[in-house]
């Protein structure tokens, strides 16, 4: 293991080419906290295609992962564009040049830039023991998933025609009269934590009782928070959405709530969520 190495942005991929009598792999690894230099490393995924010596050479950009063999270079796509803990399939084996010999090492070096690969053959022409070597450029890609989007940052600022991830979600253990200011503020940070995203992009639009019927009409133990998130891009918002969503179910959300100062908050669930782009200004 580390006979090759990669890495674009918080992924990491190895290349053992051959262990023992094994044919060789190759090992994804990402980072826990993307953008956290303090940060742990996970593996996600074990690639693997059977071929002699994979693993012996690997490039990677984004989403895609290129794989050297003896004799075949093998792409790897992330399942979910963009997800450190996605996980990785096989998309293709691109044929190799009509004129390569098996004698050649094609595959024993790899590079990628967006949809273009580059693959070393270095025995190639090889007589005796001099060989001259050559470089094949492939594009031979299959059409990639949706591209990472950029990373976002405290900088991002709502402007027109940026995209919007609007949310409703009812927060029990508050009234309108409880949810003051300082809630607000831990609300925000509580959702930017779960989205991964600066609380600076997060906003509320409205805060409203939610009544009770019958008996409990006049009660009211919690309110309803509709709130946006400002984005770059629909894949971006439909990426936050999923993430709330996500920890509203697993109870991570009030955790974090809690962590932030809504000591009172006892629930949290997302009940209407969608990706819009706001109406354009009117003219001046």
């Amino acid at each position: 293991l580390g006979y090759r190495v990669a890495i674009s942005g918080d992924t990491v991929v190895v290349g053992s080419g051959r262990i023992g009598g094994e044919s060789g792999s190759a090992y994804v690894y990402t980072r826990d906290a993307a953008g956290n230099l303090t940060s742990g490393w996970t593996q996600r995924s074990k690639l693997r295609q059977g071929a002699l010596s994979h693993g012996y050479s690997v490039a990677i950009t984004g989403d895609t992962v290129v794989v050297g063999a003896f004799r075949a270079t093998h792409i790897f796509t992330r399942d979910i564009a963009g997800d450190l803990t996605s996980g990785w399939t096989h998309r293709s084996t691109p044929p190799p040049p009509a004129d390569r010999n098996w004698r050649d090492n094609f595959g024993n070096d790899v590079a990628i830039s967006g949809v273009t690969i580059v693959v070393g053959a270095s025995w190639a022409g090889r007589v005796d023991e001099d060989s001259t070597g050559a470089v094949y450029v492939l594009r031979a890609l299959p059409s990639p998933p949706p591209p990472s989007p950029p990373p976002l940052s405290s900088s991002s600022t709502p402007a027109a025609g940026n995209v919007v991830a609007a949310v409703i979600m009812t927060v029990g253990g508050y009234t309108t009269a409880t949810f003051s200011t300082v809630e607000q503020t831990a609300f925000k940070t509580g959702i930017a934590s779960v989205a991964m995203i600066d609380a600076s992009m997060v906003s509320i639009t409205a805060v409203t009782d939610v009544v009770g019927t019958g008996r409990h009409l006049l009660a009211s133990s919690s309110v309803k928070v509709s709130f946006q998130v400002a984005v770059s891009s629909i894949y971006f918002g439909e990426l936050i959405i999923s993430r709330i969503k996500t920890a509203a179910t697993s109870g991570a959300l009030v955790t974090e709530f809690k962590s932030n100062g809504m000591s009172a908050v006892t629930s949290a669930v997302t009940t209407s969520s969608t990706t819009m782009s706001p109406p354009p200004l009117p003219p001046p």
